[in-house]
C-alpha cells in the first residue's frame, strides 16, 4: 500500500483493519503483536507530541527495541499511530526520531 501526499497508508490501514476495495477478497494484514504493543506504548507517550524530553526518551527506547527486533517499519508505525489519533505534530516528531535512529 502506498502513501498519499506523504501520509503512510499501510500502517493506518493495518491498524484499523481496512479492506482494500480493489481487492475485497484479500484479508487485511494484521500487525505483529510485538509491534502492536510498541505502538500502544508510543501512543501512551505521545501526549506532548514527542516534543518534551521525557516523551522523546521513551519513544527512542521503544524504537530502539523495535529496531533490535527487526520491526522498525517507519511508515507502518507512523500510519498506525495516526490511526490511533496522534496529532500531525506527534507523527512528524516521531518520524524525525525514526529517521535519526536510521542514520546511526
Amino acid at each position: 500500500m502506498e502513501s498519499i501526499h506523504g501520509f503512510p497508508l499501510e500502517g493506518w490501514a493495518r491498524q484499523i483493519g481496512a479492506i482494500d476495495l480493489t481487492r475485497p477478497n484479500k484479508q487485511p494484514e494484521q500487525l505483529d503483536s510485538e509491534l502492536t504493543e510498541a505502538i500502544d506504548r508510543l501512543d501512551f507517550y505521545k501526549n506532548n507530541g514527542f516534543g518534551d524530553r521525557f516523551g522523546k526518551q521513551q519513544a527512542q527506547r521503544i524504537l530502539q527495541d523495535l529496531r533490535g527486533a527487526g520491526l522498525l517499519e517507519r511508515d507502518v508505525i507512523l500510519g498506525a499511530l495516526a490511526a490511533k489519533g496522534a496529532s500531525d505534530r506527534a507523527v512528524r516528531n516521531l518520524g524525525k526520531l525514526i529517521d535519526a535512529l536510521d542514520r546511526r
